[in-house]
């Protein structure tokens, strides 16, 4: 059986999350494939931002927050992120910050500041 993990892409300034990502690939393959495309100046959304926040001198950050799922897993999970989270830059999220963003954005800040 395959299986998935889901992660979250944000910077360290604010800890927002800003992409929210699945694959199949070890969380080190993922981060090292968008930061690749993003090195590469691929126009698409998410290394754009990579790219912006590089020229900010703001570290991009990555977070699983999910691993060894099964595809349906995946979409529930999926589902109930996107249902938690606001401004996410590709896909559906929340017009605004929700009580356990807030506290996922404090817990990433104890982690990786």
């Amino acid at each position: 059986m395959e299986v998935k993990n889901i992660f979250i892409v944000f910077n360290n300034h604010d800890f927002k999350p800003i992409f929210l990502g699945s694959s199949k690939s070890k969380s080190a393959e993922c981060i090292r494939s968008i930061f690749a495309d993003a090195m590469s100046n691929k126009k698409d959304v998410l290394s754009k931002w990579v790219n912006e926040q590089w020229d900010n001198d703001i570290e991009v950050l990555f977070h699983e927050l999910h691993s060894e799922l099964t595809d349906e897993q995946v979409k529930h999970y999926e589902k109930e992120w996107r249902q938690t989270l606001s401004g996410l830059i590709v896909g559906k999220c929340m017009k605004s910050s929700t009580e356990k963003e807030v506290k996922l954005i404090e817990g990433l800040k104890e982690i990786y500041e």
